[in-house]
């Protein structure tokens, strides 16, 4: 190849590079300038005046709205609401949290793939729910207080809504002992387990581990759905901080990826649809305040079951 083929073959180069970006220049722009709005709006100190527990917030969020707002405003003002009713202790104190144990037995469950979480559809009915599992060891010594924390996070979550915190609604939790466990003393050498009730929005379908929609090769993603996915992760995990836990079992198969309709997204009537975030995977929690519960891996890369038995 002579000098002169070289320098055109890199010139082409160069025109097909500047053709591309001005092809998808203008949706990256838009993409970094959504990030850098929600980044703007992000602001810490909302989380602090939300966890003030102080009687005049709750009395002007109420004063503002019973007032006519704008959408936006309306729409705010509402999440505040929300939060502040999941922040006060006594608010569905009357509500049962723990719910009884046969009432699982409706329930057709299925697996959701490289989830931890379960599918379910009670019988005769077309009310969908998500169970999350949470098994409480037999050697745990604080067993009460881990019983009074799982209590504490299901009535916190009873007030959740799905599209302003990230979190699904959490109807209640069911304790019962761990079937899979071999024990001839069930008594002494069975695990407890905890099984939390979230209500799935009939808006909200096909649900899926972000591990398994990641893993969809036939499917294409965009950069802009990946922002606004990752902007609805930082928002669910923002919450849970809110309520005062910690969540230390964030995984792809611990978040939930659904379809749902674009207008109860951006409350628009465009019929077109995008996904809803949502994190589950609470089998590995603690509040805030409390201490290290030193349980985990210690090595640095952790590689879990979904994701092994996804590469076999």
């Amino acid at each position: 190849m002579t000098p002169s083929h070289a320098a055109d073959r890199e010139e082409e180069g160069w025109e097909v590079g500047n053709l591309r970006y001005a092809l998808l220049g203008k949706g990256l722009d838009k993409a970094i300038d959504e990030l850098e709005v929600w980044h703007r709006t992000f602001d810490q100190s909302w989380y602090l005046i939300m966890k003030a527990a102080t009687p005049q917030i709750d009395a002007e969020l109420d004063n503002l709205n019973r007032h006519h707002q704008p959408g936006h405003a309306r729409a705010s003002i509402s999440s505040a609401r929300l939060v502040r009713a999941a922040l006060n202790d006594q608010a569905g104190a009357t509500t049962p949290i723990f719910l009884r144990a046969d009432g699982l037995d409706s329930i057709q469950v299925s697996a959701i793939p490289l989830c931890s979480a379960e599918f379910g559809r009670r019988v005769n009915s077309t009310s969908d729910v998500i169970l999350d599992h949470i098994t409480l060891p037999v050697a745990r010594a604080n067993a009460r207080a881990f019983k009074r924390s799982i209590r504490d996070l299901v009535r916190k979550l009873s007030h959740a809504d799905p599209l302003t915190f990230g979190l699904l609604n959490c109807k209640g939790v069911v304790e019962h002992g761990d079937s899979t466990t071999p024990s001839s003393n069930a008594d002494e050498n069975q695990s407890t387990v905890f099984t939390m009730v979230f209500r799935l929005p009939r808006e909200f379908s096909s649900p899926r581990s972000l591990r398994n929609w990641l893993l969809d090769s036939e499917a294409t993603h965009s950069l802009s759905a990946r922002f606004k996915m990752a902007a609805q992760l930082a928002q669910s995990i923002g919450h849970v901080h809110t309520f005062g836990f910690v969540h230390k079992n964030i995984l792809p198969e611990t978040i939930l990826v659904m379809d749902t309709p674009l207008s109860m997204t951006t409350r628009t009537t465009a019929p077109t649809t995008v996904h809803a975030v949502c994190m589950v995977g609470f089998g590995n929690f603690r509040d805030a305040e409390g201490s290290t519960l030193r349980t985990g891996t210690a090595c640095g890369r952790r590689t879990s079951t979904a994701t092994r038995g996804a590469r076999a």
